[in-house]
């Protein structure tokens, strides 16, 4: 099975050990054998864990296709399995995984931009709580401030694309199409370091688009501060303060 387009012979063998460690997780019956088989061999990984790094990964090229979060993690393009946000403390955002797990995502547009709702709030499919700059969140927050690349793999289930380096031009804390506040992350392509699969997962898209426009125009007070426009136009004031 095909590993993905020209990986490095260090890359290609990692993956295929991390594969083979997977496989006998599984046939011994242990759970979660990819998160165990991450574990085991995340200190054969140059960038990953603790050693993650910003921008390109030497030897992992734009349009690799994997088979689970697990082997995004073990080559460093996302070192979380779990999380979308692959963030430290203090620390801009390496990576996010865009797998439609939020309503008001919206990754298919012709830009070729992906808007990224943050971490937090959700029960089940719904936004129940405001999102609040946590770890994760702070960490996009960073990455905008100080114009770092980030890693974008799209996909979800058995089939994951890294789709290379994008660059967070916008953010905002505005109502959700459910109500409570969402962070919304606006990534651009990096001209040259990325490329936009045919396929990309469709979430939200111009339907959660149009809804949240709807909810903004409905709960303008709660967007405008006093005095001053509203968030959604493009000011940060309350996000702007010192991190």
């Amino acid at each position: 099975e095909s590993l993905g387009p020209q990986l490095s012979e260090e890359a290609a063998a990692l993956l295929v050990e991390y594969r083979t460690h997977v496989l006998l997780k599984k046939a011994e019956d242990e759970s979660k054998p990819d998160m165990q088989a991450y574990r085991v061999l995340n200190h054969k990984g140059r960038y990953c864990g603790e050693k993650r790094i910003h921008g390109e990964i030497p030897g992992v090229p734009i349009g690799t296709v994997l088979q689970e979060r697990g082997e995004a993690a073990i080559l460093g393009i996302h070192c979380q399995i779990l999380s979308g946000i692959d963030g430290l403390k203090d620390k801009a955002c390496y990576a996010i995984c865009a797998s439609g797990g939020y309503v008001d995502d919206e990754e298919n547009r012709k830009d070729g931009c992906i808007v990224y709702t943050g971490e937090g709030g959700k029960k089940g499919k719904k936004q129940v709580k405001d999102q609040v700059k946590n770890t994760s969140n702070r960490s996009l927050i960073l990455a905008y401030h100080e114009k770092s690349p980030i890693r974008v793999l799209t996909g979800k289930h058995k089939s994951y694309t890294y789709e290379g380096l994008f660059q967070c031009i916008r953010y905002e804390h505005v109502p959700s199409s459910d109500g409570p506040l969402i962070f919304r992350f606006t990534l651009k392509p990096i001209e040259g370091k990325s490329w936009v699969h045919p396929n990309r997962v469709v979430a939200g898209g111009a339907a959660a688009e149009a809804k949240t426009k709807k909810y903004h125009k409905q709960h303008k007070k709660r967007t405008t501060s006093p005095g001053g426009p509203s968030e959604s136009q493009g000011t940060h004031s309350r996000l702007n303060k010192k991190l």
